[in-house]
């Protein structure tokens, strides 16, 4: 893929793409497309523009006054039973018995009261599918940041923040750099900023701290019961930190493989970060840890 990659253009890609998605993108317009592949024939990768042949649309048929779907409980026709990876019918998944089984509930199934049948026309699904009054916004274009610290920032912190090794333990004559435990294979480190530090080689890094949901008010409020999960989430889902926005934040980690989890628990905040070892990866991970720690932002909205 490096080899090839400096000579893949945005053409290339658009051909492929509009050869694909061609079947979604002018249903019911076949005919315009064609015309119009015949003229400029580069505007289409092989084989051409693509045309659906079938629309497969799954409605419940009773409804109830909220809207929600009426309809007996699940079995081997519920939502995504029997589905293998690519969405479609798995036949050695299937249970003929719990499918005759499913099959009595529905002739059994009595509509609730005060629920409509869901009406619904393949013409309707069709006219909707063909609507050309359906705008489409396309994402905003991000740049991407080669580094999230630049090497003189991060010379500039060196000098400023001066950091080393200090004693794990606060005893006197206690060791800054403690030998590896022979039997966990787990090496010991206490940071001058006061961050302790547990690793073993592998590829991917923990960052606890202290205080999770057990430490959260009772009483209801913005700081009161549920306030160290939702704030954990918005700091997870905001994405932010440093001057970086959040795509960028996102397409930086995408594009050196950094993958990061947080959430909550009773006793801490855990940040589960997985990163490549190769080719950057681990430097990137830090620099992202570097903003996250430093820098975290919420954008409201």
């Amino acid at each position: 893929m490096l080899a090839v990659g400096d000579t893949i253009t945005l053409e290339d890609v658009n051909a492929v793409a509009r050869s694909f998605l061609t079947f979604a993108s002018d249903y019911g317009a076949e005919g315009a497309v064609l015309e119009r592949a015949a003229g400029e024939p580069g505007l289409w990768a092989e084989p051409g523009p693509s045309r659906a042949t079938s629309i497969v649309a799954c409605i419940p048929e009773f409804m109830d006054a909220s809207g929600a779907s009426a309809a007996p409980g699940g079995g081997a026709m519920s939502r995504g039973a029997n589905l293998g990876a690519g969405g479609h019918l798995d036949a050695d998944t299937i249970d003929l018995a719990e499918l005759e089984a499913h099959s009595k509930d529905l002739e059994e199934f009595e509509v609730p009261e005060g629920a409509m049948r869901f009406e619904l026309t393949a013409e309707q699904i069709a006219e909707a599918l063909a609507d050309p009054a359906l705008e489409v916004e396309p994402l905003e274009d991000v740049d991407m940041p080669e580094r999230l610290v630049s090497p003189e920032r991060l010379e500039a912190l060196l000098a400023e923040q001066q950091p080393r090794y200090v004693p794990v333990e606060d005893a006197p004559g206690a060791a800054a750099l403690p030998p590896t435990d022979a039997a966990t294979g787990i090496t010991q480190r206490r940071l001058s900023n006061g961050i302790r530090v547990n690793y073993r080689r592998a590829g991917m890094l923990r960052l606890v701290m202290g205080g999770g949901r057990a430490t959260e008010p009772s009483e209801a409020g913005p700081a009161g019961a549920g306030c160290i999960g939702v704030g954990t989430r918005a700091l997870s889902e905001s994405g932010t930190a440093g001057g970086w926005k959040r795509q960028q934040m996102e397409v930086f980690c995408i594009s050196n493989l950094v993958n990061s989890v947080m959430e909550a628990d009773e006793e801490f905040v855990v940040l589960d970060v997985h990163f490549a070892v190769t080719d950057g990866g681990m430097e990137a991970m830090f620099e992202m840890l570097h903003e996250f720690l430093t820098a975290p932002r919420w954008v409201r909205g």
